[in-house]
């Protein structure tokens, strides 16, 4: 299965930045000088929340102008960012396949599940987990009452964390689970290679939803 999907997602990877690493190299710098460490700490968040905003306006203005190129999603609140506005312009469906209900992701879209559940859409989300060792009790609990939620810890294969939404229109699949980097796509229609990835990935999940308990 692991050789299946990298052979798949191949083609697909694109280099990340290493922007972290420079960032890091900087705090170190700066904290060791008298005086400036609560200053550039301050500095950092307010740079890294503009930072988010301009990310989800990209987010966004990709759905709206259904731009099909990839780009990528590299740490946990970009993440939440991928998740929320895919909810949000979901239609059809939203199937999520993660390890624990990551709670820095999860727990603050509570109620953009509970929305997009209201609406109709079809959501099924597979924890890769057993249901006591979940992050996001609160997301766990509204998933659980609505039947939109699995544990299946047992899976006895290596499968990427990834969502895909509305029949394979959008996807994100991670390739570090640990610091959230992956690919996303916010409009598969217009490009044979992305449309094929996403319905791959759709199929897996539909698979595991119906046959694993």
């Amino acid at each position: 299965m692991r050789s299946l999907f990298y052979r798949l997602f191949s083609p697909a990877i694109i280099n990340f930045e290493q922007n972290a690493c420079i960032f890091l190299s900087k705090y170190i710098q700066w904290s060791t000088l008298p005086g400036r460490t609560l200053h550039f700490y301050i500095h950092m968040l307010k740079r890294e929340k503009n930072e988010n905003e301009l990310y989800r306006a990209a987010v966004r203005q990709r759905i709206a102008s259904e731009d099909g190129s990839l780009f990528q999603n590299s740490n946990a609140e970009r993440t939440q960012i991928i998740v929320s506005e895919f909810l949000d312009a979901a239609t059809i469906s939203a199937f999520i396949l993660c390890g624990s209900l990551n709670k820095a992701v999860y727990e603050p879209l509570v109620e953009r599940f509970e929305d997009a559940l209201n609406r109709g859409v079809d959501v099924r989300v597979i924890v890769l987990c057993e249901e006591g060792a979940v992050q996001s009790k609160t997301l766990a609990k509204l998933l659980k009452q609505r039947s939109a939620l699995k544990f299946l810890p047992k899976i006895d294969m290596e499968i990427p964390h990834f969502a895909v939404f509305d029949g394979g229109l959008r996807y994100r699949i991670e390739q570090d689970p640990i610091n959230k980097w992956a690919i996303v796509c916010a409009c598969s229609k217009n490009n044979q290679n992305n449309y094929t990835i996403a319905r791959g990935l759709e199929d897996v999940h539909s698979s595991l939803w119906n046959n694993y308990s």
